[in-house]
């Protein structure tokens, strides 16, 4: 301790005796406040220290923690990918923290050297108080402290707490393992509700502790389930998820309260949720959803059904921002978030003015707003493809807003996906692949951003590997807007697939959509329909005149490859459309 109440010996390598003190000290650790929503520093510390004691310590080398703790590839090139020692360099930090806040007075510490993956061990123990210096201290118990105070055998929780440690130590160190195959960084620690800066109108959700109702299932971790379930949404940047401890008060002003119990089925788990809004105490959601078997130990039942609930909930179209829809006021942080999110795919130019001027105003006003620059990227994209509300340089501004978004927040899923876009834009597309590749990798729960991958392979004539993505984000949302299915559209249009491009221009509907009326007049062409075709491209004008009156215009800024574009703009000019004027011998099938 600073106060110089406490001497540690000098670091020293493990022995096998150490080796219940040593499960001790790793619980504590891991349950601590810096640990707590660091699954992959619990993953690497408990790797490091279970290696350690079963006396494989000469393998802890940088390729090892990758692929067994962390989750890499076996084909990884440690040289190159550097996250053993970024994460070593965390864990080291996290450790101090936790040494210098709430494990002051733990018996023994935990070291990794710096140069090195192997832990060492410190033991600590009183200094005997010197009358000279210390009047106003206590003598200690028994009388002098010349002997170890306590013993390295014996840490000084009692039996039973020191097996109850380890055990929730075992199982967390299991869950964080499971997760991590799956996780990319972690996300930024929440919140506590006293922090919150809530100005820029992102809406406040609150994970409450899981409840147990009955016996828990075998292997069914409630504070993993919880941890994950926020992380999850945490994912989300538009959202903003806050610690709150069970015993604490409710915050008075509006938040999402999201509740979780489970209960025994069978061999495994049945988890319902149920989703708040406060202090209004409006129920929004409800689901039920089970676990199946848990047998393969806590990890990837608690993150399937923490995942099902966050694609739910967190979504941008998602059942919070639904409500907020409705209860954001005119002129809001929240009134102009929701605007930006429902402009990206709009075509409508006031509504499209609005979201930007918004968007605008507050970053100006918060220039950390790291969501911000990433929603306005959007907007000022769309200047360049449809011609909405122009001004000099879209595609500059754009990619400044991008670049200034993964900046300020660069594990950001949100921030890498406008940059996937300002570059996918300025034909830069291998990049631009790459970033949305890390920007899936960053928030795996968010449906629109793989499908957007997918559609960006899609409209480079790569159809195999963008339907992968398509179908993902179609299995994960059963609630998603048309756009989805549209690149579906798309890829087997082009594919000759008439069949499976009829069915989903059918199932594409939606009151802003033009896509549905699109997709419908290029099938009827191809069923030789023509008066059905002129009909629904005056629908489809009617919704996006920009894109009917400059077709081929409209589809290159779009991003679609040359051989989509030739394809549509020659069959819209057959089914009757006379500004799509083919260019060159017709590509279409009649």
């Amino acid at each position: 301790m600073a106060n110089g109440r406490r001497l540690r010996t000098t670091s020293r390598p493990y022995a096998p005796e150490d080796a219940e003190a040593l499960k001790s000290a790793l619980a504590r650790v891991v349950a601590s406040e810096p640990f707590r929503n660091a699954p992959r520093l619990i993953a690497f510390l408990t790797f490091v220290v279970q290696k350690t004691i079963a006396g494989e310590a000469a393998g802890l080398k940088g390729y090892t923690i990758a692929t067994q703790a962390l989750g890499r590839p076996d084909d990884i090139d440690p040289q190159a990918d550097p996250i053993v020692r970024v994460e070593a360099g965390r864990l080291r930090r996290a450790l101090q923290s936790y040494y210098e806040g709430e494990g002051a007075s733990d018996p023994l510490r935990i070291v990794v050297p710096v140069g090195g993956y192997v832990p060492l061990l410190e033991e600590w123990e009183p200094l005997e108080p010197s009358r000279d210096r210390s009047r106003d201290e206590p003598e200690p118990e028994g009388g002098s402290t010349s002997a170890r105070a306590t013993r390295l055998g014996t840490p000084r929780l009692g039996r039973r707490a020191s097996v109850a440690v380890a055990t929730a130590a075992l199982v967390l160190a299991l869950g964080a393992a499971f997760v991590l195959l799956f996780e990319s960084e972690p996300s930024p620690a929440s919140p506590g509700l006293a922090q919150l800066d809530r100005e820029d109108g992102r809406p406040v959700v609150i994970v409450q502790p899981l409840q147990i109702v009955g016996s828990p299932p075998d292997l069914f971790s409630p504070a993993l389930m919880r941890s994950v379930v926020a992380d999850a949404l945490a994912k989300f940047d538009g959202l903003i998820v806050a610690d709150r401890e069970e015993e604490a008060p409710a915050p008075s002003y509006p938040h999402y309260e999201l509740r979780l119990r489970a209960s025994r089925d069978g061999e495994g788990a049945h988890v319902s949720a149920r989703l708040t809004h406060r202090p209004s105490g409006e129920v929004l959601w409800t689901r039920e959803l089970d676990s199946g078997d848990v047998g393969q130990g806590p990890g990837p039942r608690e993150r399937e059904l923490a995942g099902a609930i966050a694609v739910t909930v967190g979504q941008p179209f998602g059942v919070i921002f639904s409500d907020l829809r409705a209860r954001a006021q005119e002129g809001s942080g929240a009134h102009c978030l929701v605007a930006a999110h429902d402009s990206r795919f709009g075509i409508d130019p006031s509504d499209h003015a609005r979201a930007r001027d918004c968007l605008e105003a507050v970053v100006a006003a918060r220039p950390t707003y790291h969501l911000g620059y990433a929603l306005l990227t959007n907007s000022y994209l769309l200047e360049h493809r449809i011609g909405l509300n122009p001004r000099p340089d879209p595609l500059d501004r754009a990619l400044r807003a991008a670049q200034k978004a993964v900046e300020l927040a660069p594990q950001s899923a949100r921030a890498h996906y406008a940059m996937m876009s300002a570059l996918f834009a300025r034909n830069e597309t291998e990049a631009a692949l790459r970033e949305g590749q890390l920007a899936v990798e960053l928030n795996p729960y968010n449906t629109d951003i793989a499908a957007e991958l997918g559609a960006r392979y899609v409209q480079l004539g790569r159809y195999a590997e963008g339907l992968a993505h398509l179908d993902r984000a179609i299995a994960a949302n059963p609630g998603r807007p048309p756009w989805y299915d549209f690149y579906k559209f798309v890829a087997a249009y082009m594919e000759g697939d008439l069949a499976t491009a009829r069915t989903i221009a059918a199932s594409l509907v939606g009151e802003r959509s033009f896509l549905g009326a699109f997709a419908r007049a290029l099938v009827a062409y191809r069923d030789g329909e023509i008066d059905r075709a002129r009909q629904f491209l005056q629908e489809a004008q009617s919704a996006a005149p920009q894109l009917i009156a400059e077709p081929r215009r409209a589809l290159e800024r779009a991003g679609f490859c040359p051989s989509i574009t030739a394809r549509f703009v020659a069959d819209l000019h057959h089914a009757g459309l006379a500004s799509a004027m083919p260019d060159g011998p017709a590509t279409s099938a009649k």
